[in-house]
């Protein structure tokens, strides 16, 4: 677990590794990384997931759409009170750096559309739910691109 936390560098090596990986071994190892995501503390879940963001921008954009989309995936399978929590720590994450969102906006919806619907729903609850936990989820609903506000039926 510690080397997932320890720097940019390892960060930036997983990623390459795990978008050269057929999918089949790609969605094994997002399993195992989310796995380990999980039991992190808050802080160096964000700084975790804030310096994954940072790297998926050095991949070539079809590398990090298969890795979103493998990480997507393996996502719908964890137990759904976890699945909150790791939501919720990459909402704010990803708030934490707006500019991410708006740079993986495309992947994350093509990466949410290729799902299927028990799994879109899945991620679509979770989402919602992890929002209004969080005390500002009003700001950070009007923050977020009309297409995420959109898919999770928000209206303005």
């Amino acid at each position: 677990m510690d080397d997932m936390v320890a720097e940019r560098g390892n960060i930036e090596r997983l990623l390459l590794i795990m978008g050269n990986l057929p999918e089949f071994l790609r969605l094994s190892y997002a399993r195992r990384k989310i796995s380990e995501l999980s039991i992190m503390n808050e802080s160096d879940r964000r700084s975790t997931i804030g310096f994954a963001a940072q790297c998926l921008l050095a991949l070539e954009p079809a590398m990090s759409t298969k890795v979103i989309t493998s990480w997507i995936r393996a996502l719908c399978e964890i137990e759904p009170t976890t699945l909150v929590l790791l939501v919720e720590s990459y909402t704010m994450a990803l708030m934490d750096h707006k500019n991410y969102m708006n740079v993986y906006l495309e992947n994350l919806v093509s990466a949410y559309q290729s799902l299927s619907q028990e799994c879109q729903n899945k991620i679509a609850i979770s989402l919602k739910e992890a929002l209004l936990l969080n005390p500002h989820s009003v700001k950070i609903v009007k923050t977020l691109p009309l297409a995420l506000r959109n898919i999770l039926e928000y209206e303005d």
